[in-house]
């Protein structure tokens, strides 16, 4: 759902990637020290291997426990069904994933995510 939005240049979505790419390499930091040492030192300028605690959640708001992140984390799986959906439909189609696609209907409890998942799955 990120990639559409990076290539539109959103520094949104090129922030969360960065989170996503700091942080994984901060939690194996442990697991393998030389490889998270050169990428994060390369990279950021300082080493992952000195962090003391595993990163914190940047909006408590998307918390576990916290309201809103509950409701959010509840989609998943309801974004990973229409996502499996629209691509076997693509294959028994025979259509490219990266080619528009009609008559898919977007679930209602996924409607906030209709301009994310349009571009995402071309739909027409």
């Amino acid at each position: 759902m990120v990639k559409s939005r990076l290539y539109d240049e959103d520094t949104t979505a090129a922030w969360v990637l960065h989170r996503v790419v700091r942080d994984t390499l901060t939690a194996f930091s442990p697991v393998c020290p030389f490889f998270t040492h050169h990428i994060t030192t390369t990279v950021y300028g300082t080493s992952c291997v000195d962090t003391r605690s595993f990163p914190a959640h940047v909006d408590e708001a998307l918390g576990v426990g916290a309201e809103e992140g509950d409701a959010m984390r509840m989609l998943t799986t309801d974004v990973m069904a229409f996502n499996s959906l629209v691509w076997s439909t693509k294959r028994e189609q025979g259509i490219a994933l990266n080619q528009p696609i009609e008559g898919m209907v977007l679930p209602e409890s996924l409607e906030a995510f209709r301009p994310v998942l349009t571009v995402m799955h071309r739909l027409a």
